[in-house]
């Protein structure tokens, strides 16, 4: 099923995007290294930054070498959400159920992170309202200080939280 973006790296996503997509890139290569999983949390400002209700994203990597990722929505009960169910469905990804509330994709053997990141990203921001201005937690063990040094997001003050650069001024380290 297409995603939202032209392989060539033509996102709608515009460029003050990109240091978020590298960080997702820098997540979802770490993965592949590590054979963990990965969370990213995000803190919208549409749910308060409520970790409860804001958008998550969750990867494992399988051992034949395909990628399950996840994208847990806080607000999925909505009469808004129940609109995105279609579209989610259309861009490939399986609907929330009973046994798993996410919504989910399995991403064959050959997934290219930096392509991952951008599909991962643009379907937040499309279809679960996040905004460049939010906050990010990378919950990974290790993954903030490698966030931190390898990324261009910015890191708040005493907090394990990014945002990307030019947002957020008052807050940051």
């Amino acid at each position: 099923m297409g995603a939202l973006l032209n392989t060539s790296g033509d996102t709608f996503l515009g460029p003050e995007w990109t240091p978020l997509i590298e960080a997702f890139e820098l997540v979802f290569s770490r993965v592949t290294h590590e054979s963990s999983t990965s969370v990213v949390q995000t803190l919208t400002r549409k749910h308060a930054f409520s970790p409860d209700f804001s958008p998550y994203v969750q990867a494992r990597l399988y051992r034949d070498g395909s990628l399950l990722v996840e994208l847990a929505d806080g607000d999925h009960k909505s009469k808004v959400a129940a609109k995105r169910l279609g579209e989610m469905k259309f861009l490939g990804w399986n609907l929330p159920t009973g046994s798993n509330p996410h919504f989910s994709r399995i991403f064959n053997v050959g997934w290219e992170a930096r392509q991952l990141g951008e599909q991962v990203l643009e379907v937040l921001v499309s279809l679960l309202d996040l905004e460049v201005s939010d906050w990010f937690h990378f919950m990974t063990p290790g993954m903030t200080p490698f966030i931190a040094a390898h990324s261009k997001l910015k890191l708040f003050a005493k907090q394990p939280y990014f945002t990307v650069p030019g947002y957020n001024r008052e807050l940051l380290v």
